[in-house]
C-alpha cells in the first residue's frame, strides 16, 4: 500500500489545495471497481471521529467556501429570487454537510468518497498501487 505524500497531513490552508482534495473525491467516486477497503477503512475512522480526519473536512470546507466566495463574492450573497436570499453552491454543501455528520460521528455513506480523502490527506487511509496510480494520473503528479 502507498502512504500519502509527506507534506499530506498538513493543513488544507487554500483554495488549491481544497481543490486537490475534491479531486481525489472525484477520481475516487468513478474509479472501476471503486476502491472500498479504502472507503471502510476511512468511514471507520470518520465514524471515530478521529482528529486529523475532521480537520481536513473542516479545512477543506472552509478553503472552499473561501475560495467560491472570492471569485463569486457578491453575486452569491446577494442572488435573488423575489427577495435577498443566501446561496452556496453544491460543492461547499456537500463538504459541509460530509463535516457536520462526521463532527457528530454519523457516516454518511452519501458522503463515502469525502471521507474517503479527507482520511488519505490527513494520512490515516493509504491506498493500494492501483489507486494511487489513478490518483496522481487525475492530478496530473
Amino acid at each position: 500500500m502507498n502512504a500519502p505524500t509527506a507534506n499530506a497531513t498538513r493543513a488544507v490552508h487554500d483554495f488549491a489545495e481544497a481543490e486537490r482534495v475534491h479531486k481525489i473525491a472525484v477520481v475516487l467516486r468513478d474509479m472501476r471497481p471503486s476502491p472500498y477497503h479504502s472507503a471502510t477503512t476511512a468511514m471507520n475512522a470518520t465514524r471515530a471521529k478521529h482528529p486529523r480526519v475532521l480537520a481536513v473536512l473542516e479545512q477543506t470546507t472552509e478553503a472552499i467556501h473561501q475560495g467560491v466566495e472570492a471569485q463569486m463574492g457578491e453575486s452569491i450573497r446577494t442572488m435573488t429570487l423575489g427577495k435577498k436570499t443566501t446561496w452556496e453552491p453544491t460543492e461547499v454543501g456537500f463538504w459541509r454537510a460530509a463535516w457536520e455528520s462526521a463532527d457528530k460521528g454519523e457516516v454518511d455513506p452519501t458522503f463515502m468518497w469525502f471521507y474517503t480523502a479527507a482520511a488519505y490527506v490527513a494520512g490515516v487511509c493509504p491506498f493500494d498501487d492501483r489507486t494511487t496510480t489513478a490518483v496522481k494520473r487525475y492530478l496530473g503528479e
